[in-house]
């Protein structure tokens, strides 16, 4: 079996089988030297995210048993694809109570003119050319501790006035407000500031998983 291997446009720039590490995929050739043998997959797009499911190994303790994995895609301007993150939380779902923040990249939905790009700075990835009516969709969202917990978006604000960002918490009897944060202008798009834009109350921690939304 073979695993086709594919550019930002849509092309195909090769296919080979797959021997690659269990915590990403190194392009173009796919294969990290000894990891993980025969991940068959395919790409996929939804909701404006790009998706790579494939075979696993690393769970079953053997070759004859294999789950499925789905990842994060993400391109460098070059068209070439970025490492790929295998872990236990997967896609579509966003753990308030993580050490580590939400990637504003790996959202389950995007509309309006919002794209992911290349960080202008060259270290990682960041949703871009963000408009009035641009709208980031985090679905899943949950904590393992009921609690408050403080919602602080990390951004750049090129321009010369002050950007709005709305976050709200969609439920389902309605979306409620979280909080209203302006974005000041940073200096350059390259330079990021972090702001606090309202407070989660979160009353069943685990279960009661319902999407964030941010819209500026």
């Amino acid at each position: 079996m073979m695993t086709w291997v594919r550019n930002a446009d849509g092309c195909v720039v090769g296919s080979q089988d797959a021997n690659i590490s269990n915590t990403a995929f190194y392009p173009p050739d796919w294969q990290s030297g000894g990891g993980v043998i025969d991940r068959h997959g395919s790409f996929f797009s939804l909701h404006g995210q790009t998706y790579f499911a494939c075979n696993d190994r690393s769970h079953g303790g053997n070759a004859h048993f294999r789950s499925t994995v789905i990842v994060y895609v993400n391109y460098f301007r070059n068209g070439t694809i970025a490492p790929i993150r295998i872990d236990d939380t997967g896609v579509g779902e966003y753990n308030l109570s993580a050490d580590a923040p939400i990637e504003a990249e790996d959202f389950f939905r995007v509309a309006g003119s919002a794209r992911k790009d290349e960080k202008v700075t060259g270290d990682g990835f960041e949703v871009a050319n963000i408009t009035d009516g641009s709208t980031l969709k985090y679905s899943n969202a949950h904590a393992d501790s009921a609690g408050a917990y403080t919602l602080h978006i990390r951004a750049s604000n090129g321009g010369s006035e002050n950007a709005t960002v709305t976050a709200l918490w969609l439920s389902t009897t309605g979306p409620s407000a979280i909080g209203k944060c302006m974005v000041p202008p940073t200096g350059a798009w390259s330079t990021y500031n972090e702001v606090p834009c309202g407070t989660l109350h979160i009353d069943r921690p685990g279960n009661g998983r319902n999407p964030l939304s941010c819209i500026e």
